[in-house]
């Protein structure tokens, strides 16, 4: 049975580059609605604001 690996492993440059995505998919974006940093992933490709609510789709780490 496959085992899902939680992080990069196997080079230095391989482990920056997951880095830079995990950075990248855990910061926070300006909302298109309301105009306030205040959108976080909620899954690969789903979007959520926390001020006023609204769920979109985007791309897998940056809305």
């Amino acid at each position: 049975m496959p085992v899902k690996i939680r992080s990069a492993r196997y080079g230095r440059k391989i482990r920056k580059r997951y880095e830079k995505i995990k950075r990248m998919q855990k910061s926070t974006y300006v909302c298109p609605k309301c105009g306030v940093k205040a959108v976080k992933n909620v899954k690969l490709g789903i979007w959520r604001c926390r001020k006023c609510g609204v769920i979109f789709t985007g791309a897998a780490w940056r809305p």
